[in-house]
């Protein structure tokens, strides 16, 4: 229960005039792994990560399973991914006065995946508008690492948590 959980984050933590009350990772669905990784290379290039799963399964994964399985196993019982707005949304919701979303942390997996499978993402023609139009709007920091909008846009998305 994430809300409940942001509930009691703000209830315990000690109100900072002007300071961050709470620096917290959730997993950020405007990212690399989501819009390349699950969208794309899971679906139409590569499942054998789910080889282990029964057919019945494979077969009627949704985008939200088919990247709970793929963050933490795939016997996963439970892993959200949450857009800015829905993460800031439940923030606020929670008692939280100001949340300031720094992006999502690079690592070394998606940049590598970015690189390699961004352009035959784009032209596949079984892929959603919705991923495409994230996927035209990645760019490469001077690191390599893929950003969307001026931020990094990777799985773990940061937030600054002010009460």
């Amino acid at each position: 229960s994430p809300q409940a959980i942001l509930k009691e984050f703000h209830r315990v933590l000690k109100p900072k005039e002007g300071k961050v009350s709470a620096s917290i990772m959730v997993y950020n669905k405007e990212s690399i792994w989501w819009h390349l990784y699950v969208a794309y290379y899971l679906r139409f290039i590569d499942n054998s990560l789910f080889r282990e799963l029964p057919d019945n399964i494979k077969e009627n994964m949704s985008m939200e399973e088919m990247f709970r399985r793929s963050t933490d196993g795939i016997m996963c019982a439970k892993a959200e991914c949450y857009t800015p707005d829905e993460f800031s949304e439940m923030c606020k919701k929670a008692g939280f006065s100001k949340v300031v979303y720094k992006g999502g942390y690079p690592n070394t997996l998606e940049p590598d995946i970015a690189k390699k499978y961004i352009e035959s993402a784009l032209k596949e023609p079984r892929l959603e508008e919705e991923h495409k139009r994230f996927l035209k709007a990645v760019e490469f920091d001077h690191e390599g690492y893929p950003m969307y909008e001026g931020k990094h846009c990777c799985i773990g998305g940061v937030y600054l948590l002010y009460s």
